[in-house]
This record gives structure tokens, sequence and C-alpha cells, in this order.
């Protein structure tokens, strides 16, 4: 599970789910949440034991865990210039929705799904 949670260096920004970084979030978040770090590998590991199955059903702890955890809570706060704070900065919908799907999809959403998001 380790590898999983590490990032290598990259030599250029690359995009990551909190949008283009310079540096690994793996360390600065390791440096700065040394406890909430390790209670997410210790959780993660025990929820996830079997990483890469040939068969993959979610057990409902799983989903659980997924949904509830305040470990996970953590990683999705706002912070100064991760995905979530730059996403909320922008006023206009229509972009929110586009900045997002690339952010987390990498692709801009098809019609239908803008269209889906948009009546919500």
């Amino acid at each position: 599970m380790k590898h999983l949670l590490r990032c290598h260096e990259p030599t250029l920004p690359s995009i990551h789910s909190t949008g283009n970084v310079e540096e690994p979030i793996r360390s600065n978040y390791e440096k700065e949440y040394p406890d909430q770090a390790a209670a997410l590998k210790e959780a993660t590991v025990k929820q996830f034991p079997d990483l890469i199955p040939i068969e993959y059903q979610a057990t409902l702890q799983q989903a659980m865990f997924l949904t509830n955890s305040p470990e996970i809570d953590h990683l999705l706060i706002g912070r100064p210039g991760n995905m979530a704070s730059r996403t909320l900065a922008i006023t206009e919908q229509d972009e929110q929705i586009r900045s997002t799907f690339m952010a987390i999809l990498n692709r801009l959403p098809d019609p239908l799904e803008f269209e889906y998001i948009v009546q919500e």
C-alpha cells in the first residue's frame, strides 16, 4: 500500500487531483500532517487489504470508509491552491464544471453530462 501513497518527483508540473503542482503532494501532506498521513495509511491498508483482485466487489465497510472516514475528509479540506479552493473561487458555474472535469477526469464533460450537472 505504501507505494500507492507515494508520488514520484515530477520533472515538469504534473496534474494531480489537486491540480498542477511543482512538488509532490505526498511529501507536503506528510510533512504538514504527519499524524493524519499515518492514520490514513493505516486505515486504507486495513480497509483494502487486497489491492488488485481479479474481480472487485467493494464491501459495505469499504464504501462507508470512503464516504465517512475522517482521514479521507481531511484530504478534501480546501487549502490554498488545491482543487477545492480553486474551484470555489471560480464564479461562473459553466467554468466550475469544466475545470472540475479537467482536474479529475482529464477531459471536458460531454453535452449530456454537462446538461445533467447544470440541472442539478
